[in-house]
């Protein structure tokens, strides 16, 4: 593939209805990845309603390859498919070390999706308690409402949470 791209292969073509660069991050594979975007791929180059290399590596899980790509200009908000951002997608994956990596990192905590969800709204709407006192002790909208009028409290309390992390909500205003 190396040999294709330093003879003058176009590499904005579409591999799968995708980027290139978004593919191998699909495959997690780095060393590939890295010199895609050494060679000059966009990292926040999506296409239509895809997802942008930053959300796949949060998908996957995989920390260095979401630090390498932040390193390298991705932008930590940017959202893609359903409009989620790489922080609400890190929450629907239950990854605590993922969303402390990306607050630390500036993401937006507040930011919506198409649903009018937040990382807040996901993280009790999965009931993780742990996750869920992080994103308020950051600063996250205990009161915010999607585009049901769903609030992080109706969340928790539809999807069964324990009492705890009820009264947790309680205790911080919602």
């Amino acid at each position: 593939m190396k040999y294709l791209i330093e003879h003058g292969a176009d590499t904005t073509n579409t591999v799968f209805n995708d980027t290139l660069l978004n593919y191998e991050c699909s495959l997690e594979n780095i060393e590939f990845i890295k010199y895609l975007i050494e060679y000059g791929e966009d990292v926040n180059k999506k296409l239509n309603f895809h997802d942008t290399p930053l959300i796949i590596a949060c998908e996957k899980k995989n920390e260095m390859l979401v630090r390498y790509l932040l390193r390298k200009g991705a932008n930590i908000n940017q959202s893609g498919k359903n409009g989620n951002s790489p922080l609400i997608i890190s929450c629907k994956k239950d990854d605590m070390t993922m969303v402390k990596y990306l607050i630390e990192h500036k993401a937006n905590l507040d930011q919506r999706n198409d649903y009018e969800n937040t990382a807040l709204l996901i993280a009790c709407e999965n009931g993780n308690e742990a996750l869920i006192k992080y994103l308020i002790e950051n600063g996250a909208n205990i009161n915010v409402e999607n585009i049901n009028g769903d609030t992080p409290l109706i969340k928790a309390i539809s999807n069964n949470s324990n009492m705890n992390i009820i009264k947790l909500l309680v205790e911080y205003g919602a």
